[in-house]
């Protein structure tokens, strides 16, 4: 005895499972950086240390560039953004290790996302994004 497939479960699977697998890459890119706290540069001016060992989603523009050594890190000043998109005033120092120095060029005034990990007072970028 053998079994047939109806052809209308071939129709209706094929969207559903595209719609399933769109859903999935959506909810796949929206939890990516939403549960990282915003950084916040006065805390880390007034006490770093309560922020050691803790990850934070930081955006801004680039200040300016303070340092480059070439196969070892670069040292920028950026200005971050507060919740609401507003510019604080209030500078903060970041190290890019050169692993991801490649992936971006940083100039005054672009706009980024850093994953800052902070270890020993200083602010290490993990992941960069621009935006």
């Amino acid at each position: 005895m053998s079994f047939k497939v109806n052809p209308f479960i071939y129709v209706a699977a094929l969207p559903a499972t595209a719609i399933l697998g769109l859903a999935g890459v959506l909810l796949f890119r929206n939890v990516s950086s939403s549960d990282i706290p915003l950084f916040n540069p006065q805390n880390y001016a007034q006490s770093w240390r309560t922020l050691e060992g803790n990850t934070y989603l930081a955006r801004g523009t680039i200040h300016q560039q303070l340092g480059y050594e070439q196969g070892k890190a670069r040292l920028l000043s950026i200005k971050t953004f507060d919740e609401t998109g507003i510019p604080r005033s209030t500078p903060t120092l970041i190290i890019i290790p050169a692993e991801l120095d490649k992936t971006a060029v940083f100039e005054v005034g672009q706009r980024y996302e850093f994953t800052l990990f902070v270890n020993r007072g200083n602010c290490i970028a993990k992941k960069i994004k621009s935006y």
